[in-house]
């Protein structure tokens, strides 16, 4: 899925680029200061979506008696962090880059249905763009040998496809229900039977019979 989705943003950013813009999905390099121009797109965090948060709960599918055939996972939402930087031969094109990128995706921030690929594709799938929101731990520009520099954030919300699980255990054929008593045993007197409480058993009976009840 992670793969999937950086090809579908590097798609839409190449389509509302210019030409000439080389668009790079990598942690970005002091290197690209003399590589023509660039626009990278680096994936250093990802995290469950806290707005879309699963319920959970497993949805059971049944067929016409009542009996459950599958059983299909709650869809996950994930926040995928993309450290957006732009590279040119001046501060001012490296700008104008990035603002374009930030129209983009403020003026529409769900990626069109016909642009996704592979797992993201789906009567309910969809991607979500936001900008601005910096989550940028304060390590990460030394981390990658950089001094900080002009940037966007951009939070892409994904989804994980549900899994729909049909390999069930058959429901039971029948069912015995035992009562006992529990604990340790009682003393009783010289000559005196210690007393027994009755055990039952109760057997499923046919589909269209009565259940047997037992008694001993």
């Amino acid at each position: 899925m992670l793969d999937e989705v950086g090809a579908v943003i590097g798609a839409v950013l190449r389509g509302r680029l210019p030409a000439a813009v080389d668009v790079r999905q990598q942690a970005p390099r002091v290197a690209w200061q003399s590589e023509g121009t660039i626009v990278g797109l680096f994936l250093h965090r990802v995290r469950e979506s806290r707005s879309q948060a699963a319920t959970g709960l497993w949805t059971e599918d049944r067929d016409a008696e009542g009996r459950v055939v599958s059983r299909t996972s709650p869809e996950r939402q994930y926040d995928l962090h993309y450290l957006v930087t732009a590279w040119a031969a001046d501060p001012e094109q490296e700008l104008a880059l990035l603002g374009r990128i930030l129209r983009t995706f403020a003026n529409d921030p769900v990626v069109p249905a016909s642009q996704l690929i592979g797992s993201l594709t789906g009567a309910s799938a969809s991607l979500t763009v936001s900008v601005g929101r910096d989550d940028r731990p304060p390590e990460l520009w030394p981390a990658l040998g950089l001094l900080p520099r002009t940037c966007l954030e951009l939070v892409v919300t994904a989804p994980i496809p549900p899994v729909v699980r049909t390999e069930l255990a058959r429901p039971p054929e029948n069912i015995e229900l035992g009562v006992g008593v529990t604990g340790p045993p009682s003393r009783s007197m010289p000559g005196e039977q210690a007393s027994r409480r009755p055990k039952a058993r109760i057997t499923e009976g046919e589909p269209d019979g009565p259940a047997r009840g037992e008694t001993r």
